[in-house]
């Protein structure tokens, strides 16, 4: 297990305990404030009683909420709005659960100022605590680390890593491959982490005069680039792509087991999400009517596995329907009214599930690409065509993982692609598990992928 993994394993068990304390002790303090009295060690167990029936779905929205995603820069400004929308979402579920589900009476048990006393202290001690507290304990003495590598991917891997106490090193030293023609022995130091990219084409004669220093030094730690860019932001570097890195990395071989799995669980929830199609369809078609008289779907030709040819159709959303426009462009089709809504509520894609149903694509899985747009894109992106080795789906790792906009230029979509890849490279059933948990906290949120 390298440093990374290691890491955010620690950081979530860390995380998850200090949670449960944080929990426990805002609970506490709600009844001594709403009793004026310190409770003793019964009167407390028989007053948390009821809320351990709905602790699990307290912890499991945490999960959802993104709680315990590794803790990078990004994650952190985001903090603050994940934890204040977890927890209200987590006293609505509490207060259904009391009034509907519980013998225990919401008016004597379990007061409603208790409830409110819990929100808001729980919420401030989140904060603290995971901002604060969390930071403070995981900081220690950082061991000083040396990275060799190339592309702007460097300086992002260089900034989170420096910036983010939560790493047991910092980058003292960088050595950007494209721009030395040599490396002495005195650019080596005395660091007790390298972390080398490895494959980069000028490596092997720039490192080979360091070789011992480098990689036959017990006092050192020897990281891979590549390895550890993708354990910190969850993608894969673009700028280290090569032919020999998707022959060691991706399999085209299919996984039976997994693949059998994978379409049960798409054709069974398929079938579930036919009820809400079915009974959203007469008021999305009206919507759609009343404001400009358009079609109500519209069926759009993409690329799916192996680059063929697939048709899907969704809720018309836009003005009209042209492959390969990115929004902005002169010309370019306008999203309606309803269109919006249906958007950001997803409810456009629900009739995608027929292609689902059919086995041309999965509900996990990178989004398909319009066709006129992905002839563009293989031309223009470097091994772009490798996001096809596997079936598209209705929500994918690159969705579920930034947020806003589908991509609107080269460039965002290569950052797509990087995720893609990661997807592919990692394809698994837990991992597509993570995805719909995420992809339910962004519906939840109303945040358009």
């Amino acid at each position: 297990m390298d440093i990374a993994t290691r890491v955010q394993y620690r950081e979530k068990i860390g995380l998850f305990l200090g949670d449960v304390f944080v929990v426990t002790l805002s609970l506490w303090l709600s009844s001594i404030i709403r009793n004026t009295s310190f409770p003793s060690g019964v009167e407390f167990l028989n007053f948390i009683a009821p809320f351990l029936y709905v602790a699990p779905v307290w912890f499991l929205l945490f999960v959802i909420g993104g709680l315990y995603e590794g803790q990078t820069l990004v994650t952190k400004r985001k903090m603050p709005k994940a934890i204040a929308v977890v927890q209200s979402i987590n006293i609505i579920i509490t207060i259904v659960y009391f009034y509907l589900f519980s013998s225990y009476n919401l008016a004597q048990a379990t007061p409603k100022t208790i409830l409110v006393l819990y929100a808001a202290i729980s919420i401030s001690l989140l904060f603290v605590w995971r901002l604060y507290v969390f930071r403070f304990l995981s900081e220690g003495r950082r061991i000083k680390a040396l990275l060799i590598a190339s592309g702007h991917e460097l300086i992002e891997l260089k900034d989170e890593i420096n910036n983010n106490p939560r790493y047991p090193f910092i980058f003292e030293k960088t050595i950007d491959l494209d721009m030395v023609d040599f490396i002495d022995k005195s650019d080596i130091g005395e660091y007790d982490v390298v972390v080398v990219e490895s494959q980069h084409a000028k490596a092997r004669k720039l490192l080979s005069s360091v070789y011992h220093e480098l990689f036959l030094n017990k006092g050192k730690n020897y990281l891979d680039f590549v390895d550890l860019y993708e354990e910190v932001f969850k993608r894969i570097p673009l700028s280290s792509l090569s032919y020999q890195w998707f022959l060691g990395n991706i399999s085209v071989v299919e996984k039976k087991v997994y693949d059998s799995i994978k379409r049960i669980m798409d054709i069974v929830l398929s079938l579930i999400l036919a009820i809400p199609l079915i009974l959203l369809y007469p008021f999305v078609a009206l919507a759609i009517k009343l404001e400009d008289k358009g079609e109500v779907f519209i069926t759009q030709t993409r690329l799916g596995e192996r680059g063929e040819i697939i048709d899907i159709k969704k809720f018309r959303s836009m003005t009209g329907n042209k492959d390969g426009v990115w929004i902005g462009e002169e010309g370019s089709l306008k999203v309606t009214k309803v269109g919006s809504f249906l958007r950001k509520s997803r409810i456009d894609e629900l009739p995608q599930i027929i292609s689902i149903l059919k086995g041309d694509s999965s509900l996990v899985g990178p989004r398909a690409d319009l066709k006129g747009l992905s002839e563009r894109l293989m031309l223009e992106i470097p091994y772009y065509e490798a996001r096809y080795i596997v079936k598209p789906g209705l929500s994918g790792w690159a969705q579920v993982t930034q947020e806003g906009l589908p991509p609107q230029s080269v460039d965002e979509t290569k950052l797509r692609l990087s995720y893609d890849l990661y997807y592919i490279k990692h394809r698994s059933i837990l991992l597509d598990l993570i995805i719909a948990l995420k992809t339910i906290k962004t519906l939840s949120m109303r945040v358009g992928v």
